[in-house]
């Protein structure tokens, strides 16, 4: 997306920057970002139920950027960067609970285009 879609898509889907949250990560190590701390911090407590791996907390390397591209084509005054070693787990949710999809999903940072109006039902 070029900066110019990035405006068009930010003005239908009034993205709310602070609740992003960023992974990557393979079978060894992890990253997260996102501008709020207590949204990584709490993703991090949850992410050996949440994934096949568990953060290994004697790695976690954090950081804070200043001006950073969180998505190719948007940059954030501050984002929380947490690095880690991963190690595998079993014992993952076979699927999230409700009560714990309802706290994750509560606060999306964007609007999905099906819910904006005018968005064709069929």
């Amino acid at each position: 997306m070029t900066a110019l879609g990035g405006e068009a898509w930010e003005g239908i889907a009034e993205p709310d920057w602070t609740h992003i949250l960023t992974e990557s990560s393979d079978l060894e190590v992890g990253e997260l970002f996102s501008p709020n701390r207590d949204l990584l911090m709490a993703y991090m407590g949850w992410y050996g139920k949440l994934s096949s791996s568990q953060i290994q907390f004697d790695t976690v390397s954090w950081q804070t950027h200043s001006n950073f591209e969180i998505l190719y084509w948007k940059r954030l005054p501050l984002v929380h960067h947490a690095s880690f070693s991963l190690q595998p787990v079993e014992g993952k949710f076979q699927s999230w609970p409700t009560w714990f999809y309802e706290w994750f999903f509560a606060k999306r940072w964007h609007k999905d285009p099906w819910d904006l109006p005018g968005w064709p039902l069929e």
